[in-house]
């Protein structure tokens, strides 16, 4: 086997799997109208939709760091 042959099936996997999560955040976005909040939105609407726009920018920064870098360098 080439170096990295072992790690194509469950690269496969994890970027289909990196796909799906890109959709379920693009709905996200859609559902929040891109984090915008409403003029009347309280203390706790604000944190939540900061905590939840902080995850979604962590979470697309670590599959690009996986899609483009990792499993790049791992095949």
């Amino acid at each position: 086997l080439e170096p990295g042959a072992m790690a194509l099936r469950p690269i496969a996997v994890m970027k289909m799997e990196h796909v799906r999560v890109g959709d379920l955040l693009e709905k996200i976005d859609s559902l929040t109208n891109g984090f915008q909040l409403p003029s009347d939105a309280c203390g706790s609407y604000r944190r939540y939709n900061e905590m939840l726009k902080e995850f979604s920018d962590d979470l697309r920064l670590h599959i690009h760091k996986e899609n483009d870098i990792l499993f790049e360098r791992a095949v």
